[in-house]
């Protein structure tokens, strides 16, 4: 049997992890369904912490959750959470974290988003069109949850059996009790 939880965030260097077993104490403390960071944005210009702000809102309304930073990927879940998060996740672009905070706040999962880290650089790259399209996939994915329109079964046999074959082969070194 593989962990019980399932480590996640970004693979451009953006989040230091270091923070990995820090987060998994808050969650085993805790024990909510997720615990995500949210990011020191001390070295970001001022236009990008308003559209975090503003997506950050716009998340909670639209999941139900309070978010400090919905836009983090780093974070710690479940492995159930996970197979729950995938049957509505399309995750094209940059719209994973905020079309993932939607889901699992209408799902009702528990979540921690105080945790919070510092963050290595600033990466920039994504744009003002882009919180668009961030904004358009969050109402499309509410709408799916509202209608009931999740993956077809066959599509996410294979998805989950691809994410426990993962699960099984990574286990962080000092995660897994």
């Amino acid at each position: 049997q593989g962990p019980d939880h399932y480590p996640a965030h970004e693979q451009d260097g953006q989040h230091d992890p270091r923070y990995i077993p820090e987060l998994y104490q808050v969650w085993l403390k805790t024990r909510v369904d997720v615990v995500q960071a949210c990011r020191d944005f001390s070295n970001y210009p001022a236009y990008k912490v308003f559209g975090n702000r503003f997506l950050s809102l716009a998340a909670s309304i639209l999941g139900g959750v309070w978010y400090r930073d919905v836009e983090s990927n780093y974070r710690i879940m479940k492995v159930g959470v996970y197979k729950d998060l995938v049957k509505f996740f399309t995750g094209y672009r940059y719209s994973g974290a905020f079309e993932a905070g939607i889901i699992l706040g209408v799902m009702g999962k528990k979540i921690d988003n105080s945790f919070p880290v510092k963050v290595p650089y600033y990466r920039s790259g994504s744009t003002f069109m882009d919180g668009f399209h961030v904004l358009g996939t969050g109402l499309w994915t509410r709408i799916k949850l509202l209608a009931g329109l999740a993956r077809k079964p066959e599509n996410l046999r294979l998805l989950e059996s691809q994410v426990e074959e993962c699960y099984l082969r990574t286990s962080p070194a000092g995660i897994v009790p």
